[in-house]
């Protein structure tokens, strides 16, 4: 559960002015480039003059991850727009402080085993997006252990009795083990991967299915066709369920079917154009499905935590299957 106080550093509320503001916009643009021009979250590409930035997180985001951060509240996270918002100097020595790099080691020290896929172009941020983010800084899924973001910032023991430090003048990481001291750390103090937890965002959305028949009783193939369902993966959930539409999802009417995911498998058939033809093979049925390239690429990462990597499909499939 989060805690109830405020989270990451601490932001003065002091007013800027006008020669202020000037020299924070030529820092800041110094600052977004690299990991800081990629969204924190989503991972999609940000500049100068679209960025959003979390102050007190230290984290730099795009507009649609900026909207869901404010929907988590000021105790969380205080977004601001990097190029339309005045900045005071403080502002700006906590994104030089943090950043997205550091921003990630501290809230993604367990990383995920799933990330959502974004879409370019969005005007708002999918559900298994809010689902993510509200784990990752509400939740604190994926976060360091026993620490909080100020603290972890400015000291993190390491293996072997060495020790990561923080150097206010430079705002660069060294390391020292009481004799020696470096600002590289040294790979007898390196700790091992931490273990991912058991989390996914799942997903919700449309996508055409081939009639087969039911009750083990095949259609011919001249009788099939492509109905369009409204698929549905719970958060953290195991069973893909689809209706004949969103409204009777939205009104939590029975769905027209399910299929448990664990044992399951996914390859693709055939990827031509825009469209994707893909078969999810579980151990009591299969599901013949299609949808655009950006809507599979959203399913095939929702399912990856269950099914493991897509692959081509077998290489003795006809093609009428």
């Amino acid at each position: 559960m989060a805690p109830v106080g405020e989270i990451g550093m601490p932001c003065s509320n002091h007013k800027t002015t006008p020669k202020e503001q000037q020299e924070s916009e030529r820092r800041l643009r110094t600052i977004v480039v690299g990991d800081n021009a990629v969204c924190a979250d989503c991972r999609l590409p940000i500049q100068f003059r679209n960025a959003w930035a979390s102050i007190n997180l230290g984290a730099y985001l795009c507009i649609q991850c900026s909207g869901v951060h404010r929907s988590l509240g000021v105790h969380l996270s205080k977004v601001r727009a990097v190029a339309a918002d005045d900045w005071n100097s403080d502002w700006v020595d906590n994104m030089e402080r943090w950043g997205n790099t550091r921003a990630t080691a501290f809230w993604e020290a367990k990383p995920p085993q799933q990330r959502p896929e974004a879409t370019q172009g969005a005007t708002s941020a999918s559900r298994p997006m809010v689902d993510f983010i509200r784990a990752k800084y509400a939740e604190r899924v994926f976060a360091a252990e026993g620490v909080e973001p100020g603290d972890w910032l400015l000291y993190a023991p390491l293996a072997n009795g060495w020790a990561r430090h923080f150097d206010e003048e430079s705002k660069s990481f060294y390391f020292s083990n009481g004799t020696e001291t470096t600002w590289e750390v040294p790979l007898h103090a390196q700790l091992p991967p931490s273990e991912s937890p058991l989390w996914w965002s799942g997903n919700e959305g449309w996508l055409e299915k081939k009639s087969g028949g039911h009750d083990g009783q095949s259609k011919m193939k001249l009788m099939q066709k492509w109905d369009k369902r409204f698929f549905v993966l719970d958060k953290c959930g195991t069973v893909l369920k689809y209706y004949k539409s969103d409204e009777a999802f939205r009104k939590r009417e029975e769905p027209a079917g399910m299929v448990e995911l664990r044992g399951a498998s996914v390859f693709v058939k055939e990827a031509k154009g825009d469209l994707v033809r893909f078969t999810l093979l579980a151990p009591d049925r299969q599901l013949k499905l299609r949808a655009p390239m950006a809507e599979y690429r959203m399913w095939a990462s929702a399912l990856r935590p269950l099914v493991g990597d897509v692959t081509d499909g077998p290489a003795a499939m006809s093609d009428d299957d």
